[in-house]
């Protein structure tokens, strides 16, 4: 699924995705990445929900996002409450869904100039 260009400024847009590929800035990435509009984290480690941990989510905060978009691979799956209560604590806006909803809301949401980081797991 190809999205529509963005002239936004950020240096960092997501152009395309297809199941086990995102497509950043002209570059294929096939693992699983933290993007914002000026980082990217590229893998991001640990790299599958199952290995999330609270202390990846604190990573994230680092950041100060407004929002924070969890892709959590070909369907949607929830992260426990502990590995997510670092965005909780802080008050900060978080969705999760599959990574191709993710791919389409992070890039909705920084065409906007909102303050938004996406964790998309491959």
């Amino acid at each position: 699924m190809e999205f529509s260009l963005d002239r936004g400024t950020a240096t960092y847009q997501i152009q395309a995705y297809e199941p086990g590929c995102i497509t950043v800035s002209g570059e294929k990435i096939a693992h699983s990445i933290l993007i914002l509009a000026e980082h990217l984290i590229s893998p991001w480690e640990p790299g599958s929900l199952e290995l999330m941990k609270a202390e990846d989510i604190e990573r994230i905060l680092t950041f100060k996002p407004e929002v924070v978009i969890i892709g959590t691979g070909h369907k949607m799956q929830r992260p426990s409450l502990e590995v997510l209560r670092p965005l909780i604590d802080q008050n900060i806006g978080f969705e999760i869904m599959d990574t191709k909803a993710a791919c389409r809301t992070y890039t909705l949401l920084m065409s906007e100039d909102r303050k938004v980081a996406a964790l998309l797991i491959l």
